[in-house]
């Protein structure tokens, strides 16, 4: 199965520069078909959100797509799409290796600019129940490539989340939370179903419907810069339905083209009309001309910082419990505990199902001592290195053997070429003699027959053998290879036996 993917490559289109900004992996459906609603507060009486498509597939066929989103804990706002693309932003910088993502929740409220008071932890425990609770269900929108027809879903965007909180004081021993995309979600990101997003610019925006405009605009940018849409179709897109109006919905939407004209990310805004429907359409500036936000980012860590250190650190150690540990066990100790913890992890193993740091922390201060099934990288090398010495050996023995085959074949033709006629029937007529009864048989059938077999190239064998140990002096040896005696052996009716 394939997820629904608009236009364009975009691994290909990212070109611009990542280094210098915070980046979050947008899922391209959560773009296109919206998630949650734009604004703070839930409103009353709205429990889903609905998109009905009617349209043409590339074979002209009416085709119903429908987009349906509910929330066992209240539908997802403008918080949660936050949330989310901050544990996207996780899970890029965890190279998609696994569906978890792990942090401690001072940091990831640093990493979305939030204060860190109590009432941010409360904040962000009630944004995962949401997103927890959120089931979507989809139809006609993705496609099967293997069944070759379009597919009804139902998914989750996170399957589950572990909060840990500080009862004590000890600044040193981190605990890290935890947060499960579902198999869904995860396969989206893995497959690639993405596109960068500015986190920064993003989280700098203060309207919430703005931050929606920006997801859905930037991603439009990557096939055009210019882009029009109906206003009806865009209030879907923003998951705005309470407003029908064309003078309304350009009274809702005036602030956030404000605000996105005024930070660069749109040139200009038009309102057309497309045929007897109104309609708006974007001119989005070039990316270096967008004003970044004032608002603060979290702290990098130091340039001049220990590359092992940063290793730690970006395993849930803080700052100076990893330098200590460096200091007190020293590189290869750190590289190895690092090595067996990351096996650890990508098996998903009990061990760190609590406190990965923790545990990492533990593991290097104790010395455990690695699982059974644990093989080390240089270990695994080792063994790759051997592996590939002895299919060289093998090789190197094989071509060898052929080069020998291949010369001696070439002095047998050489020599064949040089008897005279009478030499080489006698050869033909004493090869025939050394053939058995059955391969015998087989020749004069063949020979009959007008075509060649087991009995012809039996009989070639042996000149080969008899060219072998008559002229060149070499001891008998049937297996001498392949057997290009003449094209026509030289056996006549009044010759042959």
């Amino acid at each position: 199965m394939v997820f629904f993917l608009l236009q364009g490559d975009f691994k290909a289109m990212e070109a611009f520069e990542e280094r210098d900004r915070r980046i979050a992996k947008d899922e391209l459906n959560t773009i296109e078909f919206p998630i949650s609603l734009p604004c703070h507060r839930p409103p009353k009486g709205r429990s889903t959100i609905l998109i009905t498509e009617e349209g043409k597939d590339a074979q002209g066929r009416p085709v119903s797509r429908q987009w349906k989103v509910e929330g066992l804990k209240g539908l997802p706002l403008a918080i949660d799409e936050e949330v989310l693309l901050g544990l996207s932003h996780l899970l890029y910088r965890q190279g998609f290796k696994e569906r978890h993502v792990y942090f401690t929740q001072h940091s990831f409220l640093q990493l979305l600019n939030w204060s860190t008071g109590r009432a941010e932890y409360k904040r962000l425990r009630q944004s995962l129940n949401r997103l927890r609770g959120v089931n979507i269900e989809s139809r006609g929108i993705f496609w099967d490539h293997k069944g070759k027809c379009r597919v009804t879903d139902s998914f989750n965007l996170i399957d589950g989340y572990s909060l840990y909180e500080r009862d004590s004081a000890d600044h040193d021993q981190p605990f890290i939370s935890r947060v499960s995309f579902s198999d869904f979600m995860f396969q989206s990101f893995q497959a690639g179903y993405i596109k960068s997003l500015d986190l920064d610019f993003y989280l700098s925006l203060k309207h919430p419907i703005a931050r929606k405009l920006f997801r859905y605009l930037d991603k439009q940018s990557y096939q055009a810069q210019i882009f029009d849409i109906d206003l009806t179709r865009l209030m879907e897109k923003l998951a705005i339905t309470d407003i029908a109006y064309p003078s309304k919905i350009k009274q809702k939407l005036e602030a956030s083209h404000k605000e996105l004209l005024d930070r660069g990310f749109l040139d200009r805004v038009f309102y057309i009309r497309r045929g007897r429907s109104p309609a708006v359409r974007y001119k989005m500036a070039p990316r270096d001309t967008w004003v970044k936000g004032s608002r603060p980012s979290t702290r990098p860590l130091q340039v001049n910082e220990h590359p092992l250190t940063r290793e730690l650190i970006t395993r849930g150690i803080t700052r100076t419990v990893a330098r200590s540990l460096l200091a007190a066990h020293g590189e290869k100790s750190i590289a190895d505990k690092l090595e067996v913890f990351d096996h650890l992890r990508s098996q998903e193993s009990p061990m760190l199902s609590k406190n990965p740091a923790g545990f990492l922390r533990s593991s290097i201060e104790k010395d455990f001592a690695p699982p059974a099934d644990y093989i080390s990288r240089v270990e695994r090398q080792r063994r790759k290195d051997e592996e590939l010495a002895a299919r060289q050996l093998q090789e190197d023995a094989a071509q060898h053997e052929e080069k020998q085959r291949a010369d001696k074949r070439a002095q047998l033709d050489a020599l064949w070429e040089s008897l005279t006629t009478e030499e080489r029937s006698d050869l033909e007529i004493k090869a025939f003699e050394r053939l058995n009864p059955f391969a015998r048989k087989n020749y004069r059938q063949e020979k009959d027959a007008g075509h060649r077999g087991s009995g012809h190239y039996t009989l070639r064998a042996e000149l080969d053998v008899l060219l072998a140990t008559q002229y060149l002096g070499l001891s008998e040896d049937p297996s001498s290879g392949a057997h290009p005696i003449p094209a026509q052996p030289a056996f006549s009716a009044s010759q042959e036996p």
